[in-house]
């Protein structure tokens, strides 16, 4: 069950976002606000969970209570979170009057839902750290999204400033699939990316130098593609007025990602990874998953279209 109120503008980019009770959305507001994805419209969702039987403690007893009250009382108080979502949106610089939605049903499995039903381009979500009861998203919402969702998704968290150009790393294997969604993120037109370290994670035995000091050619050879590839997405961005660097980091993935992260004191991690449930098919092994549930940035993960 669904209540909508209609949007006055058309949308190149369509990104739902997810509006809790606890406001961890604010920093996807406030990070998409700040992005500026080119002709994006944001539709704000709030997802309920159904009202059902309450359980006495006594076995067997139940006390059903009055299910239309509390069905009416819980359609305004989602009515009034997304009319102070609306507002702030409008603080964070997005459109002046966001479509929104209130849903009943679980909070992931709605908004993927949604998100098919609306021809979404993106799912933004807002995230506090573990031990936050009251937020709408414990990570659990995330890795949904992670494993299931068809669309990309962007997962806020921390404290986001409110204004600024986005710094960011951008991780790349320099696969097919990573090169399209190196392609995907400039369709996007992210107007806010003020600057984008590209990364690449190496086996840490790659930056061993061997007797006499020198790297088989086999090793160098793979490094000096790294670089080249590297070179050329830095060249890329430079057209489009964003600086962007290259860096090769001999290390594994989840440690190289947070060493860079801290070092260049970037907003957003980006990298591409598919899901629908294939965990050993994420871009650079596990480290999508990873970073959406455990580390404490702000991560956009880039999806193709399943074609077919």
């Amino acid at each position: 069950m669904n209540e909508t109120q209609t949007p006055p503008a058309e949308a190149t980019l369509k990104t739902i976002v997810g509006i809790d009770s606890g406001r961890a959305y604010v920093p996807a507001l406030r990070l998409l606000g700040r992005l500026r994805f080119k002709g994006n419209e944001s539709i704000l969702v709030h997802v309920e969970s159904p009202i059902g039987i309450v359980y006495n403690p006594v076995p067997l007893a139940y006390d059903y209570g009055d299910e239309a009250a509390a069905e009416r009382q819980a359609r305004e108080l989602g009515k009034t979170l997304l009319q102070q979502a609306q507002s702030d949106a409008r603080d964070a610089g997005l459109e002046d009057d966001s479509k929104t939605i209130y849903a009943i049903g679980t909070s992931s499995g709605r908004l993927m839902d949604l998100a098919d039903e609306e021809n979404a381009d993106l799912v933004a979500i807002g995230s506090r750290r573990q031990n936050s009861m009251e937020s709408f998203f414990l990570g659990s919402v995330g890795r949904a999204l992670a494993i299931a969702a068809h669309q990309s998704f962007l997962v806020a968290r921390g404290k986001v400033d409110a204004s600024g150009p986005v710094r960011a790393v951008f991780a790349t294997d320099h696969s097919e699939y990573a090169d399209r969604c190196f392609e995907k993120l400039l369709e996007m037109g992210a107007q806010g990316l003020g600057h984008v370290t590209v990364m690449t994670a190496t086996e840490p035995a790659m930056g061993i130098t061997y007797s006499g000091g020198v790297i088989p050619d086999g090793v160098a050879s793979i490094q000096e593609g790294h670089m080249e590839r590297g070179a050329r997405l830095v060249a890329r961005l430079a057209e489009r007025g964003i600086q962007a660097d290259f860096r090769l980091v001999p290390s594994a993935a989840e440690t190289a990602l947070r060493a860079t992260m801290d070092e260049t004191g970037s907003d957003l991690l980006i990298l591409g990874a598919r899901g629908h449930g294939l965990l050993e098919r994420l871009l650079i092994g596990s480290l999508a998953l990873h970073a959406v549930v455990a580390e404490p940035y702000s991560v956009l993960i880039l999806r193709l279209p399943v074609e077919g």
